[in-house]
């Protein structure tokens, strides 16, 4: 019976050293872990989605495999809304092995009708990133980071003029109406820019469409004109601007005249 205990006694005590032994070596390897984040990279693809690359180089310098690894991310702009969420799950990232994880956000174009200061003004957007794994079934780890960018709006300074009537001939004056902006996004602004001319009575009494096109990092100046008859020419009525394009529009923008 003596040396039953004493074999029980001495497997249990091999027992807890090999587990004290594990848990130290564990949370030794814990601390090698070493997660890099790069700048984000964002461009459009060809369908007008515009996308935010991250890229995270892990470091796993410790003796186990990191387990059920999971990448949250989350856009948000200065006042806070939501502009894009989405995760990244990698099963197992081996010990002892430096892996690279890649993590797109994406959304379309036509969200920034919802965001509509993301069209005509420059903003810092913030990129809150959620790490989540199990490094051992005893160490589960959360890792929290925020990085914050540019974003440089197509629109930005969007400016009209006063509009101005100019007889033509006895039939026609023509309404010019001035625009400017600069375009600082990274993808170029095409489309066609719609002008409607109302007088008091609510009728639309002029139609205009005009092609813009402006490139990347370039300003954009002009005067839109307009031909409306003389018989109809609305000092009291208003013009009304739109915008279309593939990715997003916007409008109408109002002027009102006399």
């Amino acid at each position: 019976m003596k040396i039953a205990l004493r074999m029980i006694s001495l497997a249990t005590t091999i027992l807890w050293g090999t587990l004290a032994i594990f848990i130290i070596t564990a949370a030794y390897s814990a601390s090698l872990i070493e997660i890099q984040f790069e700048d984000p990279e964002i461009f459009l693809s060809d369908n007008n989605v515009l996308a935010i690359m991250l890229s995270m180089k892990i470091n796993n310098k410790g003796y186990y495999h990191i387990k059920e690894f999971l990448l949250k991310t989350e856009v948000k702009d200065e006042s806070g809304i939501e502009i894009s969420s989405q995760q990244t799950y990698v099963d197992i990232i081996p010990a002892r092995r430096q892996t690279w994880v890649k993590h797109n956000i994406t959304f379309s174009l036509n969200d920034l009708t919802d965001i509509i200061n993301l069209l005509f003004r420059d903003a810092n957007l913030t990129l809150t990133s959620e790490v989540e794994l199990k490094f051992t079934e005893l160490l589960p780890v959360k890792i929290y980071t925020n990085t914050s960018y540019l974003w440089g709006a197509p629109f930005h300074n969007f400016t009209l003029g006063e509009p101005v009537f100019e007889q033509y001939n006895y039939t026609y004056s023509i309404l010019s109406l001035p625009l400017n902006f600069e375009n600082h996004s990274i993808f170029n602004v095409t489309g066609t820019t719609y002008l409607k001319i109302f007088n008091e009575q609510d009728d639309v009494v002029a139609v205009a469409k005009l092609p813009i096109e402006v490139y990347s990092g370039s300003k954009y100046s002009d005067i839109l004109k307009i031909y409306v008859k003389n018989t109809e020419i609305p000092f009291g009525g208003r013009v009304e601007l739109f915008f279309e394009s593939e990715p997003f529009r916007f409008g109408p923008l109002v002027i009102y005249l006399g």
